[in-house]
């Protein structure tokens, strides 16, 4: 992926999951944000980052099971 910004909108279509479970990300502090001014906006790469982890969590959890 190309480093862009990113809004909730297009985080959500990229993960295939709803604007609540990207902004539950950014509750839990499994996504950084960054805002500028009123708007909210997802660095690609920070993204890109989150994807990693949940692939390392889910071959840790193969492994074990």
């Amino acid at each position: 992926m190309e480093k862009k910004m990113m809004t909730v909108d297009e985080v959500a279509e990229f993960l295939a999951v709803s604007p609540s479970s990207v902004r539950r990300y950014v509750d839990r502090g499994e996504l950084p944000v960054v805002r500028f001014g009123g708007s909210v906006r997802f660095d690609s790469e920070d993204v890109e980052r989150l994807v990693e982890r949940c692939k390392a969590i889910a071959a840790a959890a193969a492994e074990e099971g």
